[in-house]
């Protein structure tokens, strides 16, 4: 998925890495000072005074998760190309390690560090006050900072943060850290499975936790607590953001498939192996030829729009060869940059296909 830049702004290069932040995060923290102002439990406290240390916690957890992820791959043998802060971690461009244990540890970095925060924060809480753990880690009932108790306030905002970020991140579907995870462990136990069952099957587990926050959304369509309400809606907004989400990343995971698939397919016969392909859950051997078709159409037509991209961004890069060969690299943007480096990867990637045939 090459699209980090889109809706994003940089915040330059951190140790030669580019840095940007999408706009998602920053919505989400408008979402988060919009509670805290009509929230009634704020009353008594500094004017958003819960919503900017809220804010801060959240910014500082996100960017400890993503360096976990940067210094676990650089450590491993990887490769960081650019990071974006998301609202519940990044969506930043790794080349992970090629063993799949070490590129499993990678993956797994940031939400055990989460996960490390996390249980420090509940051991002191626990410890030293009266709070339950069912109020820790509520995900409905955000802490508010109170000024006559700064430490224990922001232990409580802290702790409650990145358990939320830890939950979301184990979610196996796109774009958390579970559906990545979920991908090298099929990998690693079925490794003679083929890439698009695994896939298949992460948008089955994705599709699963939608429907099943949808299930939860009717639920507690009468249950309110806290100030985010109602609850019903979040939920069912966040069901229906990880369907789609769940079909996006399957169309694009397939579509990466198709550069790389079985040497003995050509590029003219690639929607044919796309055809037979089973998926990971196999239900006997009946096929609607109609059903069938229609798949076939999809992926031709998903297959055109991928070359049409790749002639677009190879038009693109000649342009900044140019402006490289007549200004020099300090001025390419570091977007221009990832797009070289796109293509250059594309290029050798077929070029060791071509040597190989």
């Amino acid at each position: 998925m090459d699209h980090n830049s889109s809706w994003s702004f940089s915040l330059g290069r951190w140790v030669g890495v580019p840095v940007r932040v999408h706009m998602l995060l920053l919505l989400f923290l408008a979402v988060i000072f919009c509670v805290d102002f009509n929230s009634p439990t704020s009353a008594g406290n500094a004017i958003l005074s819960t919503a900017m240390v809220t804010a801060a916690v959240l910014i500082g957890s996100i960017i400890v998760h993503e360096l976990a992820h940067v210094f676990a791959i650089h450590n491993l043998g990887g490769s960081v190309s650019s990071v974006l802060f998301m609202p519940w971690g990044g969506n930043s461009t790794f080349q992970y390690p090629e063993q799949k244990s070490a590129k499993l540890i990678a993956i797994l970095a940031g939400p055990f560090v989460n996960f490390a925060i996390f249980m420090f924060g509940t051991i002191l809480l626990l410890q030293s006050t009266e709070v339950s753990f069912k109020e820790i880690i509520h995900p409905f009932r955000p802490h508010i900072f109170l000024t006559s108790d700064v430490p224990t306030s922001l232990i409580l905002i802290g702790t409650w943060i990145n358990f939320q970020l830890l939950l979301a991140n184990l979610i196996p579907c796109f774009p958390f850290d579970g559906a990545n995870a979920l991908r090298t462990v099929f990998a690693f136990f079925y490794d003679k499975v083929p890439q698009y069952r695994i896939e298949s099957a992460i948008r089955v587990s994705g599709t699963a936790v939608a429907f099943t926050l949808i299930g939860f959304a009717w639920v507690l369509r009468g249950y309110q607590t806290g100030p985010i309400e109602p609850i019903w809606f979040v939920l069912l907004v966040g069901g229906i953001s990880l369907y789609f989400a769940a079909g996006y990343a399957f169309d694009v995971e397939t579509c990466d498939i198709s550069e790389e698939w079985d040497e003995s397919h050509t590029a003219l016969g690639l929607s044919d192996a796309f055809s037979d392909t089973p998926s990971f859950f196999m239900f006997g051997d009946t096929e609607d030829p109609e059903y069938s078709k229609w798949l076939v159409e999809k992926q031709e037509a998903r297959i055109r729009d991928e070359m049409q991209h790749e002639q677009q961004e190879i038009e693109l890069a000649d342009e900044v060869l140019e402006k490289l060969h007549q200004s020099g690299i300090e001025s390419l943007t570091s977007d221009e940059k990832m797009l070289l480096q796109r293509v250059s990867e594309r290029l050798r990637r077929k070029r060791k296909l071509d040597v190989i045939d």
